[in-house]
Parts: C-alpha cells; structure tokens; sequence
C-alpha cells in the first residue's frame, strides 16, 4: 500500500499571485489536511483488507477441518457398522448431529 505522496495540490510557485501570507498559511494548511486524511483512509482500507483476508483464511480452516472430521468419523462407523442396517442408520444420524453442531459453532463463531 502506497500513501499519497504529500505533493502540494496547488504549486503556487515562487509568485505569490496576490495571495496575503495567511490566505497561503491556510492553502498550505489545507493541503495538509487533505493528505492527512487520504493517508488516513488508505491505512484503513488497508488494513481492513487485511483483516477480511486473516477472517477468510479462517473461515476456509475450518470449513477444511470440518469436513475432514465428519468424513473421518463417517467412515469409522461405516467399517464398524459392517454393513448392518441398523448400525448405518445410527452412523449416518451421529454424523448428521455432528455436522449439525459443526455447523451452529461455525455460525457462532464466524456468523452467518
């Protein structure tokens, strides 16, 4: 990120154009202002930025996580199920409340 370059907005030159000193104290002042503000609203932007992609990432992590925990615990109840229906439909019911509770911390945690 690049800040403004603190170039004058107005190069008055070595004439005075007819200026009274305090109208050109007041330019002056102005213009610093002006960039002040710029600058101050480029570091915000910027480090909003910042933030949105630290909360991204984040989000993204545990997306990740979750997935691979609910496939990891669906396949260990599918190889102890052994194919017995009864024991597939508890399987199936125990990862869908996992995924459920994944899904309401997720909310929690990050928002909607």
């Amino acid at each position: 990120m690049q800040l403004s370059s603190r170039r004058a907005l107005v190069h008055l030159g070595s004439s005075r154009g007819g200026f009274s000193d305090r109208a050109l104290d007041r330019v002056r002042k102005d213009e610093e202002e002006i960039t002040t503000a710029i600058d101050y609203h480029q570091l915000r932007a910027g480090g909003k930025a910042a933030i949105h992609m630290a909360y991204s990432g984040a989000r993204a992590d545990a997306t990740r996580f979750d997935i691979a925990e609910e496939i990891d615990v669906l396949d260990e109840g599918i190889e102890r199920a052994k194919g017995r229906a009864a024991a597939l439909e508890i399987v199936a019911r125990k990862v869908n409340a996992l995924s459920n509770a994944d899904s309401t911390d997720f909310t929690r945690t990050f928002g909607g």
